[in-house]
Formats: structure tokens, sequence, C-alpha cells
């Protein structure tokens, strides 16, 4: 019975795959995130480049999904300027979503997704190393397909942490990160 269920799987995802559409490509744009841990307010300015896509099973429903890098470039704790970073290293980001897309047009759509993220985090201004946060994702974005085969897009990213993750400490960290990002891509 596991084999048919499995081999049933197996066959829904294969023609789910073969008959349905996407993008894949590489985006990137600046980010802002305004955070509170242990009582400190704290903001950022980030550098965020990564790859994204989504798959789309049915003319308006998928599954979105991303990974990349998230460079903090300006720093502002409480009621001080933005800085620059100390000791800068690179965040690194997951994410996985439900996509829904309604198409305008050929060549124009809108996108939208809710789904989870997970970052490991550079803390040390806060007296931590690596952080993991895991948060809820929201995206909004509208895709152009100029040519055949040929992704452009704008949009932005919402993420807002809700679990952290740390061997030596109970970090609590709330807020909203705000990622605008053009992207180029294979259109399929």
């Amino acid at each position: 019975m596991k084999r048919i269920l499995l081999a049933l799987l197996i066959i829904s995802i294969v023609s789910a795959c073969a008959f349905a559409g996407g993008w894949i490509g590489i985006d990137g744009g600046p980010g802002m995130s305004w955070m509170k841990a242990e009582g400190t307010d704290f903001a950022e300015i980030s550098l965020n480049a990564g790859v994204s896509g989504a798959h789309y099973f049915t003319d308006s429903i998928g599954v979105g999904y991303g990974a990349g890098l998230r460079l903090p470039v300006k720093l502002k704790i409480e009621d001080s300027s933005y800085s620059k970073v100390p000791d800068k290293e690179v965040d690194v980001y997951a994410n996985l979503s439900f996509q829904y897309k309604h198409d305008f047009t050929n060549s124009l759509a809108l996108e939208a997704g809710a789904g989870a993220y997970i970052m490991a985090d550079n803390q040390k201004y806060l007296g931590e190393d690596k952080v993991w946060i895991a948060g809820f994702l929201g995206n909004i974005g509208a895709r152009l397909l100029p040519a055949e085969h040929i992704s452009l897009g704008i949009g932005a990213r919402f993420l807002v942490p809700f679990v952290t993750m740390h061997d030596e400490s109970n970090l609590k960290i709330q807020g909203v990160d705000v990622q605008p990002y053009m992207s180029v891509g294979y259109s399929y």
C-alpha cells in the first residue's frame, strides 16, 4: 500500500511539473529592518542578492522559493544616527512560500505569497554570534514577460521573525525586515 501511494505521489508531482509553468532567476536590492532585541531598538540597512523562483501547478497556484545573502551596511542602535556596521558578516537566508498569481495579460502578472524563512543572522553588536531566526514571509510583486523565456520582476519581501535559536542564550527578536527587489530570470 505504501509503495502504491508513493508511486501515485511521484506520478502526480512529475505530471504537475511537466504541465505547469514558472520562472527561476536572480534578484537583488536594498533592505531595511526595524527590530527590537533584549529591550534594544535597532535598525539596519542592507544589500540583498539571491536566487529565487516560483513553480505554478495551475494557472494561478504554486510554490515560491529562494535563497540568498544579506549584507548589513548601516546600523542604528536606539536613538543614535546610522553608522557603518562593525564586523560585517554576510547573513544567509532561505525561504519557501505558497504563491498566488493573477495574469492581467500574457506578459504581465501579479504574484503574492505567504510562507516561512530561516536566516543565519550576525548579531555581534548585540553580544551574540550567529543567531538562527525563523519567521513568517510575505511577498508581493509584478512579473513582466517581455520575450519568450525572459522574466523581469519587481516587488518586496516582508520578513517577520517569530523564533530565534542560539546555543547559549534565549535572544528574542521582534520586528520586520522589508526587502524590495528587482529580478531577471528564465521563464518556462
